[in-house]
Parts: structure tokens; sequence; C-alpha cells
């Protein structure tokens, strides 16, 4: 079966009620690949520091209470020759590049056993199994992974009902038609649909009160969003008029909720502001988006 077929996943199974089940996204090859990138980067340096490094050993004794530094560069002189206090600087370079020599080994072996790594790694294969089997036999299974593809057209489709937009209200349409409430927001939905990022239009969400408060109650953020790769939801607050002291009030109270809940800004949660004089702007939005959310 071709893994480009249509594949079925209910929302239930994998966006809200047993999303527990599935398996965290894989971002371990990512993070090798950085890692050997960082590692090589370091090696260059050492390689480049040893060159450079004075010759000989450093050895060092202690003699009562004082600590005695030498410079061994023969067989034929194990003791080494006395460095003065003058020469701290030759004892400390000797001693790095002791450091350096054992460091750049060890840069090399864990280079080596990464790439062994990202040879023989392969998370996809525990997608397949699932996307290999017959649409049919889909339907009856709850999958402990499913392809990023699947997640989003899942996360994507759930049907959830908005706050309401009244007739009288001016609106305006999104590049997928949405009516939205201002300028502002169409300007954030067309960059999160430029760049592919799924998002809700004042989706429906259920928070804890504030702190003596056990009761929760329903919030609707601007956008709630979802960054594909890491599979991690966000929200995205826009406040508008913030010129008004009283609208600016309510909103610092907005957010003292939202971070009370685990929603802190660049960690699911992002915010933008603007006043009548200072609209939003679209480069930063932009920029948001990008960082957060891909």
């Amino acid at each position: 079966m071709s893994r480009k077929s249509t594949i079925i996943i209910k929302e239930k199974k994998i966006g809200l009620s047993e999303r527990s089940n599935l398996l965290a996204p894989d971002t371990i090859l990512d993070q090798v690949k950085q890692r050997i990138s960082e590692l090589q980067n370091l090696l260059i340096q050492k390689k480049t520091a040893l060159k450079a490094a004075p010759e000989g050993t450093l050895r060092i004794a202690q003699s009562g209470n004082r600590i005695q530094y030498y410079h061994k560069t023969s067989e034929n002189n194990p003791q080494g020759k006395y460095l003065p206090r003058n020469q701290d600087a030759l004892a400390a370079a000797l001693a790095q590049k002791d450091y350096d020599q054992r460091l750049v080994k060890e840069i090399e072996d864990e280079i080596s056993a990464l790439e062994k790594l990202t040879k023989n790694y392969n998370p996809s294969k525990i997608v397949e199994i699932f996307e290999d089997m017959h649409i049919n036999r889909q339907h009856l299974i709850n999958p402990s992974n499913v392809s990023d593809d699947a997640f989003e057209k899942a996360w994507s489709t759930y049907s959830y009902e908005g706050l309401p937009i009244d007739d009288n209200t001016p609106v305006f349409y999104t590049q997928k038609g949405e009516k939205v409430r201002s300028q502002a927001h169409q300007l954030i939905a067309n960059t999160l649909n430029q760049l592919e990022i799924p998002y809700r239009y004042e989706y429906p969400l259920m928070i804890n009160g504030s702190k003596g408060f056990s009761k929760g109650f329903l919030v609707h953020p601007t956008f709630y969003c979802l960054n594909v790769r890491t599979r991690k939801e966000f929200i995205w607050e826009h406040f508008n008029h913030m010129e008004d002291s009283f609208q600016s009030r309510e909103k610092i109270g907005r957010i003292s909720q939202y971070q009370s809940n685990g929603y802190f800004q660049g960690e699911k949660l992002i915010i933008t502001f603007e006043t009548d004089e200072t609209p939003l702007d679209e480069k930063q939005v932009t920029l948001l988006a990008k960082r957060y959310l891909k």
C-alpha cells in the first residue's frame, strides 16, 4: 500500500482524549546532527589551538602548601625544568594543551559513534507500520505514532465552535475565507496560512481559575496554533487598543491567568500588541511565527 494513500485518523485518537497514548514526536536525529555539527566545529578549534601550543608537558608537584610547576621537554629529564611564578602563563598553556589533546580524542570518538547512529537509526519505521496497513484495518487501530501529515490533518479538521461574530460588526476575510474581527487578526491568519502553520481562530479553551478558585473557565484566545514538528500547541493572543488603560489592565489580567496555567511567553504563548497609532507589524508576525511554530 502506498504511503501517499489516504490515511484516516480520527481526531479523538490523536488530537484530544487519547493523545497521551502517542509517542512524543521524534527529534533525536535533529539533535544528533546538531551535536555532530557542534563537535566538528569544536574539533577544528582545538586542533588549530594544538598546533600553536608549546612543546612538552606539564608536571605538577606539591611541597607543603606550595604548588610547583615543571616543564618536561625530554624523556631524559623526567622531572622537568622548574617554572617560577613569572612563567605561570606557560604552565597554563601546557595544562590546556594536555586537556585539548584528551578532548580531541573524545570528540573524535563521539562523532564516530553519532555518525553510526545516524546511519542505523530510522524512527519512521514505527510510523510506517500503521501507514502500510490497509485503510479498512487502520479504522480499527489506535496507533502509537502517526506521521506529521496525519497528525496535522486531524488537528486542522477538528470541529469546534468559536465565538460568534455579530452581523453588524465589520469583518475581514482571511485567505482561507474565514471571518475575523480585525485587520490585525487577518494579518496573523494569513501569515500562519502562508507558512503552513495550522491554527484555530477563537478556539474555546478551558483553563483553571485564579489561585483560590478551583473552578475553571472558558477562554477564546485569538489563535490556537500547532507546531507540527514538535506537536506543541501555542496560544497566540493579540491585544489591540493598548492605549486604553481599562482594556490594558484587563489584558494584563488575562496574561496572568495564562501564566498560572503554564502558558508563558515563548513557551506555549505568543503575545502581540497594537495601539491605534502603532498597528501590528507584518515582519514581527512572521518572525514570531517562524521562531515558535515552525
